[in-house]
């Protein structure tokens, strides 16, 4: 499976639940960008839900799926790419509720690598 479709402008929005916004949030998003950038999409934007637990069922909360289904929306993005590991109940739940392809950092790593 790539994430990345070959002759498709891919786009993208990342995202990440964390307990707190540091710098080590941001620098992981730096890194999850520059993956993200290797395996062929661009990057528009970044959204960070502050919470203790991903919500078992849809990662971030409902109240935050709306605004990163806004978000992407706006941006005209067609993927979203988390930066922790979704559950394949968590990845069917976001792409319904979004209406674009969804991944994970590790999909995106497995994707460079089937790229070359």
């Amino acid at each position: 499976m790539h994430i990345v479709e070959r002759g498709l402008e891919e786009k993208a929005v990342l995202f990440v639940v964390s307990r707190s916004h540091s710098a080590e949030i941001d620098a992981l998003l730096d890194e999850l960008q520059s993956l993200t950038e290797t395996a062929g999409a661009e990057v528009l934007g970044r959204m960070v839900q502050l919470k203790d637990n991903p919500d078992p069922a849809t990662y971030f909360g409902r109240g935050k799926v709306q605004e990163l289904k806004a978000l992407c929306e706006q941006l005209s993005c067609n993927i979203a790419i988390c930066d922790d590991e979704l559950s394949p109940s968590q990845l069917r739940n976001l792409e319904k509720e979004l209406e674009i392809k969804v991944a994970d950092r590790t999909q995106v790593i497995l994707d460079i690598f089937s790229q070359r």
